[in-house]
C-alpha cells in the first residue's frame, strides 16, 4: 500500500477536504496563467490548507513528539502532555490523538520536563528532555496503571535516534563553539565540521580568505559548497527568519551580517533532504538559534588582546631584512576583541531579556613603494635626470637620432632637458603639485620607487543583539529580537593624511540590521498557529577618500562645461601606464549597495490520528539598490610614447607626456564621463507548502514516512544597468 493510500485510509475526511480546496477546472494551473493571478492563487491555496492541514515547527525552533502507550502496548488516547522549559518556566500543552500520538512544536532549544497524565494511570515525568534547533526529539512514554497522583520520574534520557525526520545535517552545539578555537570568532567556520561541506577553494579554515566574494566581512562562508552544490546557494536562517541577501555580481546568496558568537545558542547545518518548510532551493541551510533569557541571571565577559609586540615575522620579510642588513623586525599587527552578554528575568516565568555586545579593533601593516616626480620635474625640469632625455613631439622630426634608436627619423629633444613653460598643460601642473614628495633616492634615470610609506589597515567592527521573550500564557508565547552589525575596513592613505588624491585608498562601512517579531498561539489542544515577520537590511558604503566626493573639477582647470556631464562628482583619474603612480578617484572604487528583505510567514501545525500535518504561506519582498560608477568625472591615460625618440621607442617619460597634456597612443583611451545608472530591483516572492509525516505503525518501534510539497513564484521588476562613454581630451 502506498503512502497516499495509507493517508486516505487513515483519514479519508481530511483528504476529501483537501481535494475540495483544489476544486479547479482542468489546466487551471497551467504555465500560461497570467503572473498577476499568481498571488491570488497561492493565497486561496493557503486558506484551504489553513483549515485542513496545518504545520510543523518552524525553522529556528525544535519540538517533542512521540507515542503514549500502556504496559501492554495499547495506545492511550486523550492523555495530557505538558512540556516545561527548565530555563524560563514556559509551559506547553497538548493531548494525545486517537492513535496515541502527541506533538509539541515551536520549542526554543533548551532542556524540558515532560509530564504525562491520564485517567487510571500514574503520572509520568521525564526530568530532562533535550530539544535542539530544527529537530524533533522523539520521546515515547509508557504509562503504568495506578492513581494519577502517583508520579513515576525518569531523571535521564537515553540517546535518541531521529526517527521522524529524514533531513541530514549536523548540530553545532554550544559546547562545540566553546571548545573549538575560533581566531576571528566567526561561527560560520564551524560548518566545516559537517559531512559534505567543501571548504573555500578546497582549503580548510579559509572562511576569511581575502579576495572571495569581494572580501566582504562575514560573507566568505558563501564560498563553501554543500554536497557539490554551486557556491553561494546556501540559505541562512536566524531564529527561523531569513538573513540571506543577493550578492550584486555573482548571483549568489550571502549572509547580511555575522552574528556575535555569544548570541548563538546552537546552530544546525542541513545538508540534504531539507523539509518543505525551507526556502532552500534544494541546497543546504544554515539555521542559527539565538540565546534567550531565563529565570536565572547569566552572562559572560571576554577580552582577547594581541598587541603588535606579539606579532611574529614572516619568513620572506625576515630574509629580506637580513639581506639588507636590517634587524629582524616583525610587521605590526594587532587585534583586540572584547564584549559580553547578559540575560535574565524581568518578570519571573513571564518576561525575559537577553543582550550581547562584541567589538573588534584590528590593524594590519601595509607598505608600498611608489614612483613620484621630483620637485624640479613638477615644473618640467628634467635636467638633473642623468640618462633620461625628454623628446619634443610638438616640433618636426629630424634625422639625428640617438644610438639606441638609429632612425631614420626621430624627435628633437627639449633644450637642456627642460620643457618650456608655454608648453606645459595648466591642468597637469595643478595635478603635479598633488604628488607626495620623494623620500627615497630611487633607482635608474626614472628614480623608480623613490617614495615609501606604511600604515595600519583598519578592520573594526561592532555588533550587538537584544532579545525579549514573553510567555503571555500557556496558549501564547511572543518573542522579538533586534540585531545590529557594523564593519569599517579599508586600507591606508599612503599619500599622506592631508592628501586626497591617492587612488589606491578606500574605506568601506558595511551595516547589517535584522528585526524579528514572532507569535505562537494555540488554537486548540493539538493545533498551533505561528506568525512571524522579519526585516533585514544590508548596506555597503564604499568610497575612496571621502573628501573626493563632490569634488569641483574646475578647481583643477577643467572647463565648467564638463560639470553637467558628471553623474557622480569625484576627482578625474590620471592613470600612468609606465612607472609614475596614479592620481585621482580610481575606477569602480565607489560602491553603494543596499539590499533589504521583508519576510512574513504564517504556519499552522496539528496532529490528526497518525499524521503530523503542516502547511504554511510565505510572502517575501526583496529589494536591491546598487551604484558603482566607473569614471564619472573622466579618466585619462598617459604613457611614454609622446616623449620618446620615436612613438614606440620606450625611452621617454609618462610624466613628461602628462605635463604636455598628450595622452597614450590612439586606441588606448580611457572610459570618460561614464553615464552610470544607480539601479534598483524589486522581487516579490510567494510560496506555500504542505507536509505530512505519517506514523505507519503504532508501536514504540514504529516507522515514519514523510512527504512534502513546496512551491513558490517570484516575478521581478528592475531598472537596468548601463554605461555610455564620452571622450574629452585633456588638452
Amino acid at each position: 500500500m502506498s503512502l497516499a493510500e495509507l493517508q486516505v485510509t487513515s483519514d479519508a475526511s481530511w483528504f476529501v477536504k483537501l481535494i475540495a480546496c483544489f476544486n479547479l477546472p482542468p489546466y487551471a494551473t497551467a504555465p500560461d496563467r497570467r503572473a498577476m493571478n499568481i498571488g491570488k492563487f497561492w493565497l486561496e491555496l493557503f486558506l484551504c490548507l489553513l483549515f485542513v492541514a496545518p504545520a510543523f515547527a518552524q525553522a529556528g525552533r525544535g519540538g517533542i513528539s512521540g507515542l503514549v502507550t500502556d504496559t501492554s502496548g495499547a495506545v492511550v488516547q486523550s492523555a495530557k502532555v505538558q512540556a516545561k522549559n527548565l530555563s524560563t518556566g514556559a509551559v506547553f500543552q497538548t493531548v494525545t490523538t486517537g492513535a496515541g500520538l502527541y506533538s509539541i512544536v515551536s520549542l526554543s532549544p533548551s532542556d524540558y520536563e515532560v509530564r504525562v497524565t491520564a485517567a487510571g494511570f500514574e503520572t509520568s515525568v521525564n526530568k530532562t528532555v533535550p530539544v535542539t534547533v530544527d529537530q524533533t526529539t522523539t520521546l515515547n512514554i509508557t504509562l503504568h496503571a495506578g492513581n494519577v497522583t502517583e508520579v513515576v520520574s525518569v531523571s535521564g534520557t537515553a540517546a535518541l535516534v531521529e526517527a521522524t525526520n529524514s533531513t541530514i545535517g549536523q548540530l553545532i552545539s554550544a559546547e562545540t563553539m566553546d571548545r573549538v578555537p575560533l581566531l576571528t570568532r566567526d561561527e560560520y567556520e564551524l560548518i566545516q565540521l559537517s559531512a559534505g561541506v567543501g571548504a573555500t577553494n578546497g582549503t580548510p579554515n579559509a572562511a576569511d580568505t581575502p579576495g572571495i566574494f569581494n572580501d566582504r566581512p562575514g560573507a566568505e562562508v558563501s564560498a563553501y559548497t554543500i554536497n557539490g552544490a554551486p557556491q553561494g546557494t546556501t540559505y541562512y536562517l536566524l531564529d527561523g527568519s531569513p538573513i540571506n541577501i543577493g550578492e550584486n555580481n555573482l548571483g549568489a546568496l550571502i549572509p547580511a551580517f555575522q552574528v556575535p558568537l555569544d548570541d548563538i545558542q546552537e546552530f544546525r547545518v542541513e545538508t540534504q533532504n531539507v523539509p518543505a518548510t525551507y526556502q532552500s532551493g534544494g541546497s543546504g541551510v544554515i539555521s542559527l538559534a539565538t540565546q534567550a533569557g531565563g529565570n536565572q541571571f547569566h552572562g559572560d565577559v571576554f577580552g582577547y588582546f594581541r598587541p603588535n609586540k606579539f606579532a611574529s615575522n614572516d619568513y620572506f620579510v625576515k630574509q629580506g631584512q637580513i639581506e639588507n642588513g636590517q634587524p629582524n623586525t616583525p610587521p605590526d599587527f594587532h587585534r583586540y576583541q572584547e564584549g559580553g552578554s547578559m540575560g535574565g528575568p524581568i518578570v519571573r516565568d513571564k518576561l525575559f531579556f537577553f543582550g550581547d555586545y562584541e567589538a573588534t579593533q584590528q590593524g594590519l601593516l601595509q607598505t608600498a613603494y611608489y614612483t613620484v616626480p621630483t620637485k624640479a620635474e613638477r615644473t618640467g625640469d628634467f635636467s638633473a635626470d642623468t640618462g633620461l632625455i625628454i623628446y619634443n613631439p610638438l616640433v618636426p622630426d629630424v634625422t639625428t637620432c640617438p644610438s639606441t634608436n638609429p632612425g631614420p627619423m626621430c624627435r628633437q629633444s627639449f633644450q637642456g632637458n627642460v620643457i618650456p613653460t608655454a608648453d606645459l598643460n595648466p591642468i597637469a601642473l595643478n595635478y603635479a603639485q598633488q604628488f607626495p614628495l620623494p623620500d627615497q633616492a630611487g633607482t635608474g634615470p626614472l628614480h623608480i620607487n623613490n617614495y615609501f610609506a606604511s600604515g595600519l589597515q583598519p578592520n573594526n567592527a561592532q555588533k550587538f543583539d537584544v532579545r525579549m521573550d514573553y510567555n503571555q500564557s500557556a496558549k501564547q508565547h511572543i518573542f522579538g529580537r533586534f540585531s545590529f552589525d557594523r564593519n569599517k575596513f579599508g586600507n591606508v592613505d599612503l599619500y599622506g593624511a592631508s592628501n586626497i588624491y591617492d587612488p589606491n585608498y578606500y574605506q568601506n562601512i558595511t551595516n547589517g540590521r535584522n528585526i524579528l517579531i514572532a507569535d505562537d498561539y494555540s488554537l486548540g489542544p493539538t493545533t498551533l498557529l505561528q506568525l512571524r515577520y522579519s526585516f533585514t537590511r544590508h548596506y555597503e558604503n564604499q568610497t575612496g577618500d571621502p573628501r573626493q566626493i563632490g569634488f569641483d573639477i574646475t578647481s583643477l582647470g577643467f572647463p565648467a562645461s564638463l560639470v553637467p556631464q558628471q553623474v557622480y562628482k569625484d576627482i578625474p583619474l590620471i592613470y600612468f601606464y609606465n612607472f609614475t603612480t596614479d592620481l585621482g578617484s580610481n575606477w569602480y572604487t565607489t560602491f553603494l549597495f543596499a539590499s533589504m528583505v521583508h519576510d512574513a510567514l504564517a504556519t499552522v501545525s496539528t496532529v490528526k490520528g497518525r499524521h503530523n500535518l503542516s502547511a504554511g504561506f510565505e510572502f517575501q519582498k526583496q529589494l536591491m539598490n546598487e551604484g558603482q560608477p566607473i569614471t564619472p568625472s573622466g579618466g585619462y591615460e598617459f604613457d611614454n610614447t609622446a616623449t620618446s625618440s620615436t612613438t614606440f621607442a620606450g625611452d621617454g617619460s609618462d610624466f613628461a607626456s602628462f605635463l604636455l597634456g598628450m595622452g597614450s597612443y590612439p586606441g588606448n583611451e580611457f572610459d570618460n564621463f561614464t553615464k552610470d545608472i544607480f539601479g534598483a530591483d524589486a522581487n516579490p516572492y510567494y510560496a506555500a507548502y504542505i507536509q505530512d509525516s505519517y506514523r505507519i505503525h503504532t508501536t514504540s518501534r514504529s516507522t515514519w514516512a514523510s512527504v512534502g510539497i513546496s512551491s513558490g513564484a517570484a516575478p521581478s521588476a528592475s531598472t537596468g544597468w548601463s554605461t555610455s562613454t564620452l571622450l574629452f581630451p585633456l588638452r
